[in-house]
């Protein structure tokens, strides 16, 4: 057995380490990762969203009570594949349509409900594509003015709008 007291002493630890920088040098590597290069919302890229109210036409006019059905175009303009489902028990990266219920103002009026309604996705979202989705909200009781404001959410980790990501359409509600 070699001994090491003058290695730990701080003397050859020139010759060991100069000998094992020559060998990372000087070698190949090849590093492997288990899991898709595919970028996903499990563990997201660049996320950005174009939203676009396809019908109806703002604003409208309910009866207290009424449910109203409203049709989205969104377009995902970042590099991040959406994922309509989620990964694994967690449901990791899952993204839907989210709604959020103000009451009507400008620029934006108080929060009422923050996660006032989700809507699902049909399938993934690839970058550079679109989807239609059908929104069917719930009825609204009380008289007045609202605004309901659409953005894209990813399930426990973000807003689209939260990172300057999407520019949230709105739609002014009238219920009597």
């Amino acid at each position: 057995m070699r001994d090491i007291g003058p290695f730990k002493g701080g003397r050859g630890f020139h010759r060991y380490w100069r000998g094992l920088c020559h060998e990372l040098v000087h070698h190949h590597y090849v590093l492997l990762y288990k899991g898709s290069s595919r970028t996903t919302t499990e563990r997201p890229g660049k996320l950005s969203s174009e939203i676009r109210i396809v019908g109806p036409a703002g604003p409208v006019a309910l009866s207290r009570g009424e449910r109203l059905r409203v049709e989205l175009r969104v377009a995902n303009v970042g590099d991040t594949c959406w994922l309509h489902r989620g990964v694994g028990d967690s449901r990791a990266g899952w993204t839907r349509v989210g709604v959020h219920l103000h009451e009507a103002g400008e620029p934006v009026g108080k929060v009422l409900d923050f996660d006032w309604h989700r809507a699902e996705f049909d399938g993934d979202v690839e970058p550079e594509s679109g989807a239609r989705v059908r929104c069917e909200l719930p009825a609204i009781h009380r008289p007045g003015a609202y605004d309901l404001q659409f953005d894209v959410v990813v399930e426990g980790l973000t807003w689209f709008a939260e990172r300057g990501a999407s520019r949230p359409p709105r739609l002014r509600v009238h219920v009597s």
